[in-house]
């Protein structure tokens, strides 16, 4: 995860919603911590990185609200979608 945000790339996890949402929420869950782990000890900021998240109200927990609160200051923006 550290190379994801040392050069320009684009990783996409698709979480297909056939997939049992107890998978599902626990696999977005690992995908955020591992991004935050490899911000965190990363020299510089920059470049910028951007997290987009397609059906959010799925995987939203009070640790992952308190983790966007943290992306920030990592250089991390977010983009959150939903349908409601």
């Amino acid at each position: 995860m550290p190379d994801v945000l040392r050069t320009p790339q684009v990783i996409y996890f698709y979480l297909s919603s056939s997939l049992d949402p107890r998978t599902v929420s626990p696999l977005a869950k690992l995908a955020m911590l591992a991004l935050l782990a490899a911000a965190e000890f990363r020299e510089q900021v920059e470049p910028r990185c951007f997290i987009f998240i397609d059906e959010f109200q799925n995987f939203t927990t009070l640790a992952l609200a308190n983790m966007l609160l943290e992306l920030r200051k990592y250089g991390i923006g977010v983009v959150l979608a939903h349908q409601y």
